[in-house]
């Protein structure tokens, strides 16, 4: 700990011993992504044919994209629907670009009830 004599501030300095003698390896893109999705609340990979068997209730939501609505708003509502799934459906759920152009979202369920659900509140 050392002072600065002209405005008597205190200025801490801390030493560790161990820095820089020892890192762990580098993660894979693999493990980054894994750890992205974990936090996000999202599955990672691609929606493929047994996921799309386990949610055959899809719900469109058109102009969800970032380039129609801006990146703020486009946030804000998808991270509702993300947490209303989440929070709602005991059943498994995806959530995937509608496939061809940027036009939105789709919300895929395992229950009808959720998928009618979901349409009712956000649509």
């Amino acid at each position: 700990m050392g002072s600065n004599s002209a405005t008597g501030v205190l200025v801490h300095a801390f030493v560790s011993r161990d820095l820089n003698t020892s890192m762990s390896s580098p993660s894979t893109p693999e493990q980054i992504i894994q750890r992205i999705a974990t936090r996000t609340g999202l599955q990672p990979g691609w929606n493929d044919e047994a996921r799309h068997t386990a949610t055959p209730y899809v719900v469109e939501w058109r102009g969800l994209t970032r380039e129609h609505i801006g990146d703020a708003e486009f946030e804000e509502k998808l991270r509702a629907a993300r947490n209303w799934c989440k929070e709602r459906c005991r059943d498994s759920h995806e959530i995937e670009p509608i496939q061809g152009k940027l036009v939105g979202r789709q919300f895929r369920f395992a229950s009808d009830n959720d998928a009618a659900l979901f349409k009712l509140w956000f649509l």
